[in-house]
């Protein structure tokens, strides 16, 4: 995964990765997010990335937030033609040593139960599933319970801030731990089913 992650660069999501963001989004999925969707993430309180190859091209893009020491991964893609080289584990790998260096103790996650090559993935990551969500995805012939799923990250010291990236560090900010139970998934505002996402597909 060494030689992937050096193929690739991450950086900030900008309003002008939008066009790439959609179009990458829109050929993955058959509920893609809206261009609309993608640029209030960016001027909200989430944090946007995108995976960039040694072409400066957009292949990819990811979307997360943190609430206190909980985290929530929204959305992560890789563009249809580029799946199945790894570049989603490395840019899944990214995004947990993120999330970690800002103080993360725990990430969710909502997937299709029918999306098993994702499945597959986060277990190999150490995510264990934690319930269901009933109906929660549009569907062809009408909707699909989500699986939801939790990472427990190992204890860090606060310290480890220090090496976060820039763009996380402002947007996710450093905050005290709490003692939480880690079965117990963060309380989530009403969403949309432009923002509920199926992640990462077939890799």
């Amino acid at each position: 995964m060494a030689n992937v992650e050096r193929a690739l660069r991450f950086i900030p999501a900008q309003t002008e990765h939008v066009a790439a963001m959609v179009r990458n989004e829109t050929r993955s999925y058959a509920f893609p997010w809206t261009e609309g969707v993608f640029r209030d993430c960016i001027a909200g309180p989430q944090v946007c990335w995108v995976a960039v190859d040694d072409r400066d091209t957009v292949i990819g893009h990811a979307v997360f937030s943190v609430a206190v020491s909980e985290a929530h991964l929204l959305n992560i893609c890789i563009t249809r033609d580029q799946q199945g080289y790894g570049y989603g584990r490395a840019f899944l790998n990214f995004v947990l040593r993120e999330l970690k260096r800002a103080g993360a103790e725990v990430l969710f996650l909502e997937v299709r139960p029918s999306n098993r090559v994702a499945a597959a993935l986060y277990q190999s990551f150490g995510f264990r599933e934690i319930g269901r969500r009933k109906d929660y995805y549009p569907a062809p012939l009408g909707r699909e319970d989500a699986t939801v799923l939790a990472l427990q990250f190992e204890a860090t010291d606060q310290q480890a801030a220090d090496t976060l990236e820039p763009e996380s560090a402002r947007a996710l900010g450093i905050v005290a731990r709490q003692n939480r139970d880690p079965n117990e998934h963060p309380e989530q505002t009403p969403e949309s089913d432009q923002t509920k996402r199926d992640h990462l597909g077939t890799l």
